[in-house]
């Protein structure tokens, strides 16, 4: 497909009210925190058990921080 074709396909599905771009972002329970506000944090989609973040919080300094 050449970048004319490609145009009238984006131009006709545009026209149809059809988005051909879809973004969906996963639904984030919580993250850890690294280096207070300003600092690195890591989001997960599912919460990770009580032990793990407890021993992430002791051993590394990692601040779990729910949504």
């Amino acid at each position: 497909m050449n970048k004319e074709e490609m145009h009238i396909d984006l131009t006709d599905s545009l026209s149809k009210g059809i988005n051909p771009i879809n973004f969906k972002t996963p639904n984030y329970v919580g993250c850890y925190c690294i280096g207070g506000n300003i600092g690195l944090k890591i989001y997960f989609v599912s919460k990770p058990k009580w032990l793990h973040r407890k021993m992430m919080k002791l051993c590394l300094g990692w601040e779990w921080i729910n949504n």
